[in-house]
């Protein structure tokens, strides 16, 4: 084979790796661009139950109902990123805790 012929196959093969690759990386990256308008794409979010802030559970009730999961990632408090409290729209898309129930 000459080196042309070596060279010529190379290039051609790593171009379709290569290429496959970054088609991959780009129609992957555009649904994390457009995952807020298509429902299809978010996963499915849970709604708690409505009720007035005084309800809400303390702190270390919400703490235990991460812990009762028994998700490995979720040992310790040092675990947890944050809480958010979004008192007009309660849903969290990483682990939900209803605050009321």
């Amino acid at each position: 084979m000459t080196t042309f012929r070596l060279l010529w196959e190379t290039h051609k093969w790593l171009g379709i790796v290569l290429g496959t690759v970054l088609l991959t990386s780009a129609v992957t990256g555009g649904f994390l661009l457009v995952k807020k308008k298509f429902h299809w794409i978010q996963p499915i979010a849970q709604h708690g139950t409505e009720g007035p802030v005084e309800r809400l559970a303390p702190l270390q009730d919400v703490y235990r109902a991460v812990f009762a999961l028994g998700l490995p990632q979720f040992r310790s408090e040092d675990d947890i990123d944050r809480i958010d409290f979004r008192p007009g729209k309660r849903k969290n898309l990483e682990v939900q805790v209803d605050a009321i129930s």
